[in-house]
């Protein structure tokens, strides 16, 4: 989907022509382009909510398959190799939890209405590919030192 673009300044000295603008793109949405910042986008509420619920529709769907079905479970963790390529550098065991925690994530983060959970775990897990992915970082993660330097205290506050 092509996004139509404007400058902020564009927002700002011309608020009510950049607001038809958008309403001439049939409620889709306008990219505002900022120089000191993140760009912004500007939608209309009524798109934004019908977005909002295609996606949690597909994150409930996608959390009760994962986490009933151990059948869809197997099915879909062969899928999750084409969603996330890296995952492919992950041992059995971990696909699996890989697999079960993005269950749980995206019930919980969709109960928050909060994506950031699950960009996070997302972003742990493929950080997790990328050290079994090293064949050298791999064999140092799982090499038991026997050094137990005890608890790691509580941050200062």
């Amino acid at each position: 989907m092509q996004v139509d673009e404007v400058p902020f300044s564009e927002l700002q000295l011309h608020g009510k022509a950049t607001v038809a603008r958008l309403q001439s793109t049939r409620g889709q949405s306008l990219l505002i382009r900022r120089r000191d910042g993140d760009n912004l986008v500007l939608t209309t509420a009524e798109r934004a909510g019908r977005d909002r619920e295609v996606s949690s529709v597909a994150m409930r769907v996608l959390a009760t398959l994962l986490s009933r079905d151990r059948n869809a479970q197997d099915s879909i963790s062969g899928a999750i190799t084409d969603v996330f390529p890296w995952a492919v550098f992950l041992p059995p065991e971990d696909l699996r939890r890989f697999v079960d925690e993005l269950a749980e994530t995206l019930r919980a983060a969709d109960a928050l209405d909060n994506p950031n959970p699950l960009a996070q775990s997302i972003a742990a897990w493929r950080n997790t590919a990328e050290a079994h992915a090293d064949p050298a970082v791999a064999a140092q993660l799982s090499t038991d030192t026997g050094d137990d330097h005890g608890t790691v205290p509580a941050p200062a506050a």
